[in-house]
């Protein structure tokens, strides 16, 4: 009743919360709101004014010796457009036990996000239908489901996503949804099937969904893809602009692998990458992105190069070669000053060649602040036909974009092919695919694919599959043999 040390201007502002509970194990607490003046009259005094009391409170039996006295704080702001919680005290200067003040969130309204009419679709049967954007009164509706979950509908949109049917209005159960320490929300579902009606079916499409928004007040982007329909991906988005940062923000990296630990935990050779062979004449190349720990100059990609399975050579980035454990044949152009940090997030693009017996490594390192450097190392004495080439690392992580083999062997003869056959059968990678050379044709192996080409006009173009991995050379050798006796008919091939 206008008590002096309760001010005015020292309250709690409850205007963002859905309730107060206060649970009482002893006596009644008393709650005083949104007190203008100091000392003044004209404040809400629950329990004290019965009027106030039965509209803002309501109280629970907890079954254990406690009460908890709930209080309405939305409906206060209904009223006043705010609440301030000036005071909690004991009802007719009880003494009260509280056990826990609590304050709960309040339910979360629908959120409905007007999209200007853009949709873009990726539709991977284009004979289905006339698949497009869609322009109508489209919105996003997303309410609060179970906790941490949201439910999301989508309408007006009428997506053709299938052959017969559309989907004007869908909701997606469950989805889940955080928020990152910089207020960007995240939302995810898979597993949910969205259906349509095609023709007197219903058809169901299994789907995942992923969204995100800058922050709650902003229009998010989403990504829906049904597995099976004519449409496979659909964008929702505010504007095409929205839609190309989401997808460029998201776009996967395509490489081919990685070597290292992501936390750069490995010791020396703590991962080693697939193995190329380098056969005489051969290069290998490499293109990668190093990320390391940068803090010391040997935290950084190795590269191996083996012999009839023996380690030949452990060449690190720092101008050092393990094996030899010493730095002779190294050539580099490095500013040691910053070495550890030029090495973190560079990307680098290396040469391996092996000719006659001896192997040179070339490389040029471009920092992620765009500084290049130079790097060569060779060495000789190698005996072998060809070497096996491979990356490692210690302390770092290799995303390793290409690997592949490239030039023409030395031409070796192949048993079984009668003279006359006009030019040696030599066996080369070329852009990363095996290519068989004899004469003026070359027979291209890609993959699990054979395709013959010729130079002759009136050569005849197949192709057909191999039971993969049966890529041997005397398998493909028997294969010209059977493309002869099954209808082509080239005198140079049959010899």
């Amino acid at each position: 009743y206008g008590n002096p040390s309760v001010l005015a201007s020292d309250y709690a502002d409850l205007s963002d919360c859905g309730a107060l509970i206060v649970t009482a194990s002893a006596g009644i607490p008393r709650f005083l709101f949104n007190q203008m003046v100091t000392n003044g009259s004209d404040f809400i005094n629950i329990p004290n004014n019965a009027d106030q009391t039965d509209k803002y409170q309501t109280t629970v039996d907890n079954g254990d010796g406690t009460i908890s006295y709930v209080i309405n704080v939305p409906a206060i702001v209904a009223d006043y457009g705010f609440c301030h919680l000036n005071a909690i005290k004991g009802a007719n200067w009880q003494d009260v036990t509280v056990t826990a003040i609590e304050v709960a969130r309040p339910k979360a309204e629908p959120a409905a996000y007007m999209f200007d009419g853009i949709v873009e679709q990726t539709q991977s049967h284009p004979s289905a239908g006339v698949m497009g954007t869609t322009v109508s009164d489209q919105t996003v509706t997303i309410s609060a489901g179970e906790e941490g979950l949201a439910n999301i509908t989508f309408s007006g949109f009428d997506l053709p996503m299938a052959a017969l049917g559309s989907f004007p209005e869908f909701t997606i159960e469950g989805v889940k949804v955080e928020t990152a320490e910089d207020g960007t929300i995240t939302y995810s579902a898979e597993g949910f099937v969205v259906s349509t009606q095609m023709g007197q079916m219903t058809v169901g499409y299994a789907g995942t969904l992923e969204g995100e928004q800058a922050d709650a007040d902003a229009t998010p982007v989403f990504k829906l893809t049904l597995q099976n329909a004519t449409t496979d991906e659909v964008y929702f988005g505010a504007d095409q602009a929205a839609i190309d940062a989401y997808k460029a923000a998201h776009e996967e990296e395509e490489y081919l692998y990685t070597v290292g630990a992501e936390d750069l935990s490995d010791g020396y050779k703590g991962q080693v990458g697939p193995a190329l062979t380098v056969e005489n004449g051969q290069t290998a190349h490499f293109e990668f992105k190093n990320i390391s720990k940068a803090e010391a100059n040997y935290q950084n990609w190795v590269l191996l190069v083996n012999e009839n399975s023996e380690e030949k050579v452990a060449l690190r980035a720092d101008n050092w070669e393990n094996v030899s454990w010493g730095n002779e044949g190294c050539v580099s152009d490095y500013n040691w000053d910053t070495f550890t940090s030029d090495m973190n997030g560079s990307t680098v693009s290396m040469d391996v060649a092996y000719l006659d017996g001896k192997v040179t490594m070339t490389a040029v390192i471009t920092t992620a602040d765009g500084k290049t450097y130079n790097y060569s190392y060779t060495k000789d004495g190698f005996t072998a036909e060809s070497v096996e080439v491979a990356l490692s690392e210690e302390a770092s992580y290799l995303t390793v974009y290409k690997a592949d083999v490239e030039g023409e062997s030395i031409p070796v003869g192949i048993s079984g092919i009668a003279s006359g056959n006009n030019g040696k059968v030599q066996k080369v990678l070329r852009d990363g695919k095996i290519v068989i050379i004899k004469g003026d044709k070359e027979f291209n192996v890609n993959g699990a694919a054979i395709k013959e080409a010729s130079a002759l006009d009136n050569m005849k173009k197949r192709a057909w599959r191999l039971p993969s991995p049966l890529f041997s050379w005397d398998f493909v050798i028997s294969l010209y043999r059977y493309n002869v006796i099954t209808g082509y008919r080239d005198n140079e091939v049959s010899e």
